[in-house]
């Protein structure tokens, strides 16, 4: 098995480095001793151990000379001088200084990249700071020449991309990809493709299914990192399309390569994706058990960004579930691990962001219903404000605006400005339909049409269309994507009214 390949590989290549110094003392090669550090934290880092990894990648990176600063100020100012460079190259191309490699600068490249791919899920501001070097290496040598150039070339699109930072410089870097890349190349094609498949989850430009040839040839050049990655945003934007079949088969394939290679980033993105998908379907029992036992498995690993997004999607399976104080200490839990990272991405904050504006929503709601007027205005001010943070992030990440627009609408409705409501239920679903988000745009379908049928509704339509028509439209969605809980919902709200 894979699995027992690594582990052997990573027991020999420490063995080699016991050996190695205790025969040499202190007339060492550096060179020699950087190469079985980098080894050991190759080894590491094909099990998915990204912070061993990161450790021995570093280690290997000092005995070749790189040397980074350690004072915050040298950090902040090499990496504002790389930014300005790789701008001046990426705009223009007559500054390009394309020299041929030579061993050591392959040596170094192929360690940083691994290196700053090992950083993405445990120090987003350090692989944002390391990567620009490597995105200078990449218009400073031959491409052609430089170990991991190609590889090194297409990941900078998400660079940007995948911070929030800039999508306009990310495309930018897209298309001067493409111009290098051989697509006809299988790795070529597997590092576009990913790269696309993460800048269009995150813009919500979806298209259904999955390059399974594409996914088999990944795995069986051992890019499980790059390959597994794909599978993350493919399954994502089919969960958001309503696509369940196709997610589901894409989420056991994430399965089934993280028990075959032993590989513990792909284990707990299989977490995660499982959970987003029984979420989304509504099977909420279901999705706590996969996010308590994923919340149990990453607490081993130091993959705390996506400890972030579980913690945020229990959030949101209590508050369905009305548990309200057990998600008030989930939350507790999560915004300790937020207060410790010095950046969290966009998509591992959404989670977050949108469980504590559910629960704020959630407060308020009950507030009012006990006509407690001390805590309508206080979760009023609270929910306004958690509401406005989940949008801004939804600027960045696709996938919660449909459902982000119907809660801020469901928010003023209850607080009594209904026009302002249909407004943002009116944006919601000009959102969904965009995006075709199915799943969230028929429950915003069924949310406009429960509330206008309100004995207490100023108004009978929305855009021409009446509340029946909302009703008639969601129930319409719901069977066709087999989502039993929604109608269940459904027919439970028309009795009421």
């Amino acid at each position: 098995m894979k699995s027992s390949a690594s582990s052997e590989a990573l027991y020999y290549y420490k063995k080699a480095m016991e050996v190695y110094i205790r025969k040499h003392g202190d007339a060492v090669d550096s060179n020699k001793v950087a190469e079985l550090e980098a080894n050991i934290g190759f080894a590491f880092y094909n099990r998915g151990q990204y912070q061993d990894a990161i450790t021995y990648f570093d280690k290997a990176l000092e005995s070749l000379g790189v040397k980074e600063p350690k004072l915050k100020a040298f950090i902040i100012i090499k990496f504002i001088i790389n930014l300005l460079i790789f701008l001046k190259y990426l705009y223009l191309p007559s500054r390009r200084w394309e020299k041929l490699p030579s061993y050591k600068d392959n040596q170094i490249n192929k360690i940083m990249v691994s290196r700053a791919k090992a950083l993405v899920d445990i120090d987003m501001r350090r692989f944002f700071f390391e990567s620009m070097e490597i995105g200078i290496n990449c218009f400073k040598f031959d491409i052609r020449k430089l170990d991991n150039g190609i590889e090194s070339l297409s990941g900078l699109s998400s660079l940007f991309a995948w911070p929030g930072i800039s999508y306009k410089i990310s495309r930018k870097i897209s298309e001067y990809a493409k111009v290098n890349l051989d697509l006809s190349d299988a790795r070529h094609s597997l590092y576009y493709e990913l790269n696309g498949s993460l800048y269009n989850y995150l813009k919500g430009k979806w298209n259904k299914g999955f390059n399974k040839t594409l996914t088999e040839h990944g795995l069986k050049i051992g890019d499980i990192f790059t390959t597994a990655t794909y599978l993350i945003f493919v399954s994502r934007i089919n969960i958001e399309l309503g696509e369940f079949a196709i997610a589901e088969e894409i989420i056991e394939k994430l399965n089934e390569i993280g028990d075959e290679f032993n590989e513990e980033r792909a284990q707990a993105v299989f977490y995660e994706l499982i959970a987003a998908f029984l979420i989304k379907k509504r099977k909420i029992n279901d999705a706590l058990r996969y996010v308590d036992e994923g919340i149990l498995f990453l607490g081993k690993t130091g993959l705390e960004m996506i400890n972030i997004a579980l913690l945020g999607m229990k959030c949101r399976i209590l508050v369905i579930q009305n548990e309200i104080d057990v998600a008030e200490e989930t939350i507790g839990r999560a915004t300790n691990l937020l207060l410790r990272e010095k950046f969290v991405p966009p998509y591992y904050n959404s989670n977050y962001l949108m469980g504590i504006f559910l629960y704020s929503l959630s407060k308020l709601e009950h507030s009012i219903t006990l006509n407690d007027e001390k805590n309508i205005l206080k979760y009023k001010k609270i929910t306004l404000e958690n509401g406005k943070k989940a949008i801004r992030n939804c600027k960045k990440v696709a996938s919660d605006r449909t459902e982000a627009y119907r809660m801020i609408g469901f928010y003023y409705w209850i607080i009594g400005r209904q026009k302002k409501a249909l407004k943002w239920w009116g944006k919601s679903i000009k959102e969904g339909m965009r995006l075709n988000a199915r799943p969230e745009l028929s429950r915003t379908y069924m949310e406009v049409g429960r509330h206008l049928l309100e004995t207490n509704s100023k108004y009978k339509a929305l855009n021409g269309i009446s509340a029946e028509e909302y009703l008639q439209k969601s129930k319409e969605m719901f069977k066709d994507m087999d989502l039993q809980w929604d109608l269940e919902e459904l027919n439970r709200q028309l009795g009421s009214n």
